[in-house]
């Protein structure tokens, strides 16, 4: 709504404009009044003089757009400085939750931890089987006896044991018949009565006969200490019988069920099921810190090799750990024991952090507050490096000694993404 000529001239005179008159006059309910006295000069002129008084004695408004500069600025908990863009000052007040502490350089809080189990040695365990079919005639051991390798463990009766006693006996009788063809041959012929065929023929028989005698001999040995119908099984290792499945009177043949199961309990090792994503930082010779639930006391181990197949439902690898004799004697280690495994993280450079003191921005940029001043914090683009359980290696960005807000991150950089 505007006013006319006359009303724009009297509003002048008051010193105000008159599109802010006409403005004003709306804002009050005063603009129809001013068009029922157009033609009352007096009464729109001291309408404009009320209305800039009004606004004279009114305080800006608390708006963005109308906010005095340094209103309500000592209320901020955070000011960023212009100078300054990536630097945020905090009041005392909330400095009571952010933890700062000085970046170092600890390759053992990199350590891997790994779930892990003692282990028969792949050479210190041993499945025994049957040589041949038959048939348990007698059980010559019990579980938890102690062997030593050659030591008789189950009896058994068996046909093919007195079949294969029979073809050796019958290729050694071959055998022998063929050596006395074959002198025979060579005999005759010295006395000019025999034939070079005869002769040539003697002597393939006999070639064939001790191929067959070998052959009748070695399927003999296979069976291990046996005589016609009885075969013994003997212990292939040194070690205590862990498992026995054999019973009296039961069926048995190769390939089977194992009879018994034997280990050598002194010859153990660890077995550490690491995640693929750490398998790169493990080598031959790392050492590791082992930690039994019986003994809180950790045991030295070192890594002798790192499995090449990784398991594709749980995505772990084997890691077999040495110990040393006298560990596994003084610590009554029995296969499957749990043990936890600190494997040592690769020395490099940097710092370690924990990983709430690395902020992700954007899906990409890794960012760390390093205080500059007290209760001033700066923002640092950092690079990460490798990672284990609740710490972080820092890279780039970070010095040794520096103080870093190791908590409360967050509170500190509102606008940051998920924590490591």
């Amino acid at each position: 709504m505007t006013f006319q000529p006359r009303d724009a001239r009297a509003a002048s005179a008051g010193g105000v404009s008159a599109p802010q008159a006409g403005v004003m006059l709306g804002g009050l309910g005063l603009g129809t009044l001013a068009l029922q006295r157009r033609h009352d000069h007096r009464a729109a002129a001291l309408a404009c003089i009320a209305l800039v008084g009004s606004l004279s004695g009114c305080e800006p408004t608390s708006s963005a757009a109308g906010r005095r500069p340094g209103a309500g600025d000592d209320r901020r908990s955070a000011v960023r400085g212009n100078d300054e863009p990536n630097r945020v000052s905090l009041p005392a007040s909330a400095m009571a939750y952010i933890r700062v502490e000085p970046a170092t350089n600890e390759p053992e809080d990199l350590s891997i931890r790994a779930p892990a189990h003692v282990a028969f040695r792949d050479t210190s365990v041993a499945k025994v089987d049957a040589p041949a079919a038959g048939r348990v005639r007698k059980l010559l051991v019990e579980v938890g006896a102690a062997v030593k390798a050659g030591d008789p463990l189950i009896e058994l009766s068996s046909p093919q044991a007195s079949a294969l006693h029979l073809q050796r006996d019958q290729a050694r009788l071959e055998l022998e018949r063929a050596e006395r063809a074959l002198t025979r041959q060579e005999e005759m012929l010295k006395a000019g009565i025999g034939r070079e065929l005869d002769r040539q023929t003697a002597r393939a028989d006999l070639e064939a006969a001790r191929v067959a005698d070998r052959h009748a001999r070695r399927a003999v040995e296979m069976l291990g200490p046996s005589r016609p119908g009885r075969i013994t099984v003997v212990a292939p290792i040194a070690g205590t019988v862990l498992r026995r499945q054999a019973t009296i009177g039961a069926q048995v043949e190769p390939g089977g069920a194992p009879l018994l199961e034997i280990g050598d309990k002194t010859a153990l090792w660890v077995v550490a099921d690491v995640f693929e994503d750490d398998l790169l930082q493990v080598r031959p010779g790392t050492t590791v810190q082992l930690r039994f639930p019986a003994d809180p006391a950790p045991v030295p181990g070192r890594v002798v090799g790192v499995g090449a197949l990784v398991d594709i439902g749980q995505r772990r690898a084997p890691v077999y750990i040495a110990i040393a004799d006298e560990a596994v004697a003084t610590h009554k280690l029995s296969p499957g024991m749990f043990v936890r495994a600190d494997i040592a993280g690769p020395a490099g450079a940097g710092v370690t952090l924990p990983k709430q003191a690395v902020l992700i921005k954007d899906g990409e940029s890794a960012t760390a507050y390093v205080e500059v001043d007290p209760g001033v914090f700066e923002a640092r683009r950092v690079i990460v490096g490798h990672t284990a359980g609740e710490h972080a290696q820092v890279v780039s960005g970070v010095n040794p000694g520096e103080r870093v807000a190791v908590a409360g991150a967050l509170l500190i950089d509102q606008q940051s993404g998920a924590a490591l």
